[in-house]
């Protein structure tokens, strides 16, 4: 199936340089009421899409070293939405394995994750050092908000000037 995509996309736009994972299947239910079809439903389209779409796209990428983008929208909410916070869980172990297996491509992946305690109009960089890949060095990896791995915020302070408004 993502073979059609992307050979439909690649038809249209030529190479894709850039993969964007943002779908979500999303019902509230918890660890008791959450349903065996909900939960693989979940999972189906959260972590087995995104990976196969991140396949995909490391299968056909074609352009020049360090050009590659993979980002991942996650989130850590699970409390009242197991399904859809253990599925994005998935994704967000799906996202330095890419980046690792992708990183002689020099594609660089990174997973934004939405915080859970309550910044609910700010995107966050989740961990970037961990998802970052591109360059071996990793003072030489640039970071999805700015700066290099090597400048990471260390502070509050600094964390907070790294999140971007929507």
């Amino acid at each position: 199936m993502t073979h059609r995509l992307f050979d439909s996309v690649e038809r249209e736009l030529g190479n894709v340089s850039a993969l964007v994972l943002c779908h979500c299947e999303s019902v509230d239910s918890g660890v008791l009421d959450t349903t065996v079809e909900s939960f693989d439903l979940h999972f189906a389209v959260d972590a087995r899409a995104s990976r196969l779409l991140i396949r995909e796209y490391g299968l056909r990428f074609r352009g020049q070293h360090g050009t590659g983008r993979v980002v991942s929208l996650t989130s850590d909410h699970t409390a009242g939405n197991l399904p859809c916070g253990a599925s994005k869980g998935a994704m967000d172990r799906i996202t330095p394995a890419a980046a690792r297996e992708l990183a002689d491509l020099g594609v660089t992946c990174n997973a934004i994750n939405r915080r859970a305690e309550g910044a609910h109009d700010r995107l966050h960089v989740s961990e970037t050092p961990r998802y970052a890949a591109g360059l071996r060095e990793a003072g030489d990896v640039p970071l999805l908000g700015g700066g290099r791995m090597d400048q990471r915020p260390t502070s509050p302070e600094q964390r907070r000037s790294r999140v971007v408004k929507r």
